[in-house]
């Protein structure tokens, strides 16, 4: 987890989490197109916990939803992570 993330005060240790997955998964082209229920049985939690838990990212600037067909949709982090050295 990058330290821009971990030193966040504005979301919690499990959004910080979520940031994570969403940035893992968004590697490549197509961006994350994990499900709010995916979600919801990675981190035990409800669905409209994940749904608050992704607005509160998106009002932070930390993901954004880069298209919806209507069925699926992809997000993408937007924080850039420093490489080592």
């Amino acid at each position: 987890m990058p330290v821009e993330i971990i030193q966040m005060e504005n979301i919690s240790w499990v959004e910080k989490c979520l940031w994570c997955c969403i940035h893992s998964y968004s590697k490549g082209e197509k961006g994350c197109f994990a499900s709010n229920e995916h979600f919801s049985k990675l981190f035990g939690v409800s669905i409209p916990t994940i749904n608050r838990f992704l607005s509160n990212l998106k009002d932070q600037g930390l993901i954004k939803q880069i298209s919806f067909d209507g069925r699926i949709r992809r997000l993408e982090t937007t924080i850039e992570i420093k490489g080592k050295g």
